[in-house]
């Protein structure tokens, strides 16, 4: 019995314990974004691949006057430490000999919080999801449930919605396209794209809503006979880098596409209501020629919600549509029935990676004796 006492309480200590962690998450996401904002990660790195760094040498690379820099950095580097984003290396004694300092290097993680990389880099969507701004949203979450008449709570927080405040406040703005651009760098897109050979006979294709291009521009470095066309709003496109194989058009996707063998979509239906969905999809339907495939890359809500990694990163991004666009991530049915309304039949069904699907929907017109 004093066994079975005490092994409960152990347990119960272990939850409380694990229950920590969520009060002081937001030490951790606030240092982790102050870190990306003085360029830690990036002082570290281009000190050399196996650099180890102290307080003091990084502060150095840093425009400040402030006495104190170095002693309340290394607070934040042991944080930092301790959540996996640096490793803690050897101290050494300080340059004057008069005290021990810690070092620092790059972990694995902090690979992905570069600001400079070219590579795959969550550092923007950091930047963004911790902004001012998007905490604003969260603060009035609860009025989803408590009041009508909001479709989403940035709106609420901004008095204008997310779009429109990105194009009032073009460094925000800077940040969100980032951020966006980020989730199509090469590591997460290849992963995505490993399970999925749908596009390699494929010789023209169009992604709606593409951005910088860099969805494309990831597909033809894996499918160079492809032809592509990135369609976006005119202001995007005018900041669009010159991509090879890729031609930029600008328009409006809720008004008319241009016509295109396939198209791709990536993370967009996620963003608007059902009408607007049904009709951008009426628009790809009458872009596409008979026979021609519409590929969109969405999470998937499952039906049956679990205690995974997966389940929580889709039921996150469910919340952050809800709160930012006042939209939804959708069961696999609720995407086949969009579909269906705008003409298309299918879906074929690819799991990738982390909650992400591949969903092949076709155009067939029926000929009619």
């Amino acid at each position: 019995m004093a066994n079975e006492k005490t092994n409960m309480a152990i347990h119960e200590g272990q939850i409380c314990f694990s229950l920590m962690e969520f009060p002081t998450m937001a030490s951790v996401l606030m240092v982790v974004r102050t870190a990306i904002e003085l360029r830690v990660f990036d002082i570290i790195a281009d000190a050399g691949p196996e650099a180890q760094l102290s307080a003091t040498e990084i502060v150095s690379y840093i425009p400040t006057c402030n006495p104190k820099a170095a002693e309340r950095l290394d607070r934040m580097l042991g944080l930092l430490s301790a959540s996996g984003f640096l490793i803690n290396t050897s101290p050494r004694q300080s340059h004057d000999g008069t005290r021990s300092e810690r070092t620092y290097s790059l972990s694995k993680m902090s690979h992905y919080l570069l600001r400079n990389s070219e590579g795959f880099s969550i550092a923007a969507a950091m930047l963004f999801v911790t902004s001012r701004e998007i905490f604003e949203s969260f603060y009035v979450l609860k009025d989803a449930v408590l009041e009508e008449g909001f479709q989403d709570y940035f709106t609420k927080a901004h008095a204008m919605t997310l779009y429109e405040y990105t194009a009032r406040y073009p460094n925000f703005a800077q940040i969100f396209d980032e951020a966006m651009a980020s989730f199509s760098k090469s590591s997460l897109l290849d992963g995505l794209f490993n399970v999925y050979e749908g596009l390699k006979d494929v010789t023209e294709l169009m992604d709606v809503g593409g951005g910088y291009g860099t969805t494309l521009q990831q597909i033809l470095t894996l499918n160079p006979n492809i032809r592509g066309i990135n369609f976006d709003l005119p202001q995007v496109i005018d900041s669009a880098p010159k991509i090879p194989g890729v031609e930029h058009v600008a328009g409006d996707m809720f008004r008319s596409l241009p016509k295109a063998e396939s198209i791709v979509m990536k993370t967009i239906l996620h963003n608007w209501d059902d009408d607007k969905c049904k009709m951008l999809l009426k628009n790809c339907w009458d872009a596409l020629p008979n026979n021609g495939k519409l590929t969109i890359l969405e999470f998937i809500v499952p039906e049956m919600i679990e205690n995974t990694p997966e389940s929580q990163l889709t039921m996150s991004v469910d919340i952050q549509m809800l709160t930012l666009f006042g939209t939804k991530e959708r069961t696999l049915l609720e995407y086949e029935g969009l579909a269906k309304s705008a003409g298309f039949l299918g879906p074929n069904d690819f799991p990738t990676m982390h909650g992400y699907h591949i969903l092949e929907f076709f155009k067939t017109v029926v000929e009619r004796a």
